[in-house]
């Protein structure tokens, strides 16, 4: 019975330090997803490579805010 406590509180830090790195890259995400459009708006960036930067940007944080929630 013991060991399943520790296993359990194991597990339970691996989660919350998974689920504050997730958070963690979705704020990171937030300025990135900022700063490339600004650098269309400014014209720094195509729209080609803006629309691609930004849907991957997007994909990433709806994985991570949904692995969040399953946490």
């Amino acid at each position: 019975m013991d060991r399943d406590a520790q296993e359990q509180r194991r597990e339970m830090a691996r989660k919350k330090a998974e689920l504050s790195k997730a958070e963690k890259r979705v704020k990171e995400l937030d300025v990135l997803f900022q700063r490339v459009y600004e650098d269309h708006s400014t014209g720094k960036l195509t729209k080609e490579r803006y629309t691609r930067l930004s849907g991957a940007y997007e994909a990433e944080q709806r994985e991570l805010e949904s692995r969040a929630t399953e946490l």
